[in-house]
């Protein structure tokens, strides 16, 4: 998958110093109830990419993920027919959850994949649906990362090291 293609090609973008890496995801990687295996493995892939742009940006290489929402394709239509739903209530059901009441389309996709590959665009994940119902999450996240980070530099009594150094050597 993503691994071994971007092990393949990196190389060969750094040696020309530019490249665009844009790795698909899912809106699945904030949680999706009942499918933990997709979700952790679409928020792994964020991982990966946030990393890679930290590792190949100097480089000239960026690297992008998309996490698209619901998006009506083949997927989706075979998605209802599984579950014994109409497609269009399907697509209703799913419009009525996104604020701007419509469901994505493959070209919502397209020009997301178009933005991702802007070369001011390092490690940012972007949802890719008519609507971004997970703003208020990702900024509450954001907040919660500000208020931790100073933390992980409080040194312990003990050591005198900071707390990410010292838990360290407990489980390193």
């Amino acid at each position: 998958g993503p691994f071994f293609l971007t092990r393949a090609v990196a190389p060969y973008m750094m040696e020309a110093g530019w490249g665009r890496i844009v790795t698909m995801s899912s809106i699945s990687a904030v949680g999706d109830a009942g499918r933990v295996d997709y979700a952790s493995a679409k928020a792994g892939l964020i991982g990966f990419t946030k990393s890679l742009a930290m590792q190949l940006g100097p480089h000239g290489v960026t690297a992008n993920a998309i996490a698209p929402g619901f998006i009506q394709t083949d997927m989706t239509a075979a998605t209802a027919e599984r579950i014994g739903v109409a497609f269009d209530d399907f697509i209703n059901f799913a419009a009525n959850e996104i604020p701007v009441k419509r469901v994505g389309q493959p070209e919502d996709i397209a020009h997301a994949v178009s933005a991702a590959r802007a070369s001011f665009r390092r490690g940012d994940w972007s949802r890719a649906e008519p609507a971004h119902r997970g703003r208020v999450l990702f900024a509450f996240a954001q907040k919660i990362r500000e208020l931790v980070e100073p933390l992980a530099r409080l040194e312990t009594k003990d050591t005198g090291k900071p707390i990410v150094e010292a838990r360290a050597d407990i489980v390193g």
